[in-house]
């Protein structure tokens, strides 16, 4: 697949799976704030939050996709991890995110750290929303032209086989899963998912830029 190709794929997917699906779970929400306030529901505040929250993580989906260049050769991507945790933090007071940077950090392409920024974003939403973690940990480990990155909390954690069992609404755990390895397919990196009730979750990622540019400068 050429450049142009991959970058259309790429944005086509962020617009329908993230944005647009995102979009369509507020306004299902707005629906059901509209009938909590008209029947005088006790929940109408708890709702009202909940779209006030829902609203504020396409936000940061928005932002998270107009902040690197696709095609950029080279990005501090720890800078922009760590400003996307600071962003989580003061929005999520009840939970400490930390953050840890392992070995020499390397530019990144633009592409594969949008991915890992998403992927990112997307984890430690899904922790705070539905795991109730008192700490998540972030280590992002260089190693030369590859990096692993590892996100852990200590929430409820769940049956990761019932991920399988799930509708896979917009709003629930398993449409941010499957986001998370939608993205991790489209830069190529290796995936992982480990949860048990009462144990909290970790997610996995490695990917290497590498291959990726021998792979580019054969196709020229």
């Amino acid at each position: 697949m050429s450049s142009v190709r991959e970058e259309r794929a790429f944005w086509a997917y962020q617009l329908h799976a993230k944005v647009l699906n995102s979009i369509g779970a507020v306004i299902v929400q707005s629906q059901v704030c509209e009938r909590a306030v008209r029947s005088g529901l006790p929940s109408s505040a708890e709702e009202v939050t909940r779209l006030r929250e829902m609203l504020a993580d396409l936000e940061d989906t928005t932002r998270s996709l107009l902040a690197v260049p696709f095609e950029s050769s080279g990005l501090r991507l720890g800078d922009e991890i760590e400003k996307w945790i600071s962003r989580l933090q003061s929005r999520n007071a009840g939970a400490s995110i930390k953050y840890h940077i392992r070995g020499v950090e390397r530019k990144v392409p633009g592409r594969i750290a949008l991915g890992v920024s998403g992927i990112l974003v997307e984890s430690i939403s899904n922790a705070l929303r539905h795991g109730q973690p008192a700490t998540v940990e972030v280590d992002l480990s260089f190693l030369g032209e590859a990096l692993l990155l590892r996100i852990r909390d200590d929430g409820r954690g769940f049956d990761v086989s019932t991920l399988l069992e799930t509708d896979g609404s917009p709003a629930g755990r398993h449409f941010g899963v499957a986001n998370m390895r939608q993205l991790a397919e489209m830069i190529g990196a290796n995936f992982a998912l480990g949860s048990a009730p009462g144990r909290g979750t970790q997610v996995t990622l490695y990917t290497s830029w590498a291959k990726k540019r021998k792979a580019r400068r054969g196709r020229n």
